[in-house]
């Protein structure tokens, strides 16, 4: 089994800018793809948490090895659309996470 590496982006927006999100990440992608990343999952919290509303979008990327995460975030490509990112979203929080099989979570394997 193949172990990748997992980001999550918390994303914090205004929803009225969901299609401007679209776009950039239309752009983003192929520079994430190039440094060994790919989107797995994009979630939308519909229940707020203690602080009160929830992000607008959660997405689950994950890469080849940690410094594909690295190398995409210093892109010059990544850098030039970060203005726009700005823009549309009001922060991101990111987390770098390794993933943990469930077999050997759970002690499963044998």
């Amino acid at each position: 089994m193949e172990r990748r590496y997992f980001c999550l982006f918390i994303m914090h927006l205004n929803p009225a800018k969901k299609g401007a999100l679209r776009a950039y990440e239309k752009e983003v992608k192929p520079i994430i793809e190039s440094h060994g990343g790919r989107f797995e999952m994009i979630l939308e919290p519909y229940i707020a948490n203690v602080e009160g509303a929830p992000p607008g979008e959660i997405h689950l990327l994950s890469f080849k090895n940690p410094q594909g995460l690295k190398d995409f975030r210093k892109d010059s490509r990544t850098e030039a659309l970060r203005l726009q990112r700005g823009d549309i979203v009001d922060r991101v929080d990111l987390i770098p996470c390794h993933q943990m099989p469930l077999d050997e979570y759970f002690g499963d394997s044998e």
